[in-house]
């Protein structure tokens, strides 16, 4: 075994890679779903395979590292331009505590048990589901936390469009309906759905629109 060879291999992998990584985006890092980590896997198992096959050149190595990371970064801009596309590689977060109530149907549709939800709880400092207001499952796994405000309404954003699209299960779960929607925009901005980029309802009733 050439160990000068193997040194050089590893080196040009390593900046190969993180060259990639960083044409990939920083939510590679920062973001990890189903996708991100199914090419992650696959980009590693490649990489270990250029190390130590000596009998595949660099170029060689590299071609299919090359290609999952164009996959990647192309279905990235589609997804941007493609709430159906983004929500059906993503995902969409889910609802699964509701004042105070857990919703067994969305744990249950998201294969989420109680311990998981407890656990996730207690990191961020709550030990009583009561005192949730809302409790969101994100995409990556997280499950972000609104705690109960005595003192004020809970301002928590429900997303009613996004990208010129209506979010039925946003919508549904703010209480509210498409007429109202439709009809919030027109005495606010004189706007209409397919023209405004993202509308976000909090827990005071208050209607922020960001037109295209």
């Amino acid at each position: 075994m050439d160990w000068t060879m193997m040194i050089v291999r590893i080196m040009m992998i390593y900046i190969f890679l993180w060259l990639v990584y960083r044409w990939m985006g920083k939510r590679e890092i920062g973001e990890v779903t189903l996708l991100d980590f199914v090419i992650s896997i696959m980009i590693a198992e490649l990489a270990v395979v250029a190390i130590e096959d000596e009998q595949t050149t660099l170029l060689e190595a590299m071609f299919p590292i090359g290609v999952l990371a164009l996959i990647q970064f192309v279905l990235a801009k589609w997804s941007l331009q493609s709430p159906r596309l983004r929500h059906f590689i993503d995902g969409r977060p889910s609802l699964v505590i509701s004042a105070g109530e857990v919703d067994q149907h969305v744990m249950h549709k998201q294969r989420y048990n109680y311990d998981d939800l407890f656990m996730q709880l207690r990191t961020e400092g709550v030990t009583q589901v009561e005192d949730v207001m809302y409790g969101v499952l994100e995409t990556d796994g997280t499950l972000s936390v609104i705690l109960k405000d005595e003192t004020a309404p809970p301002a928590f954003p429900f997303p009613l469009i996004v990208d010129g699209s209506v979010q039925y299960s946003s919508l549904k779960t703010a209480g509210k309906t498409k007429a109202w929607l439709e009809q919030s925009l027109q005495e606010a901005e004189g706007v209409i759905v397919k023209e405004v980029n993202l509308a976000l309802l909090n827990g005071r009733g208050e209607l922020t629109v960001y037109k295209k």
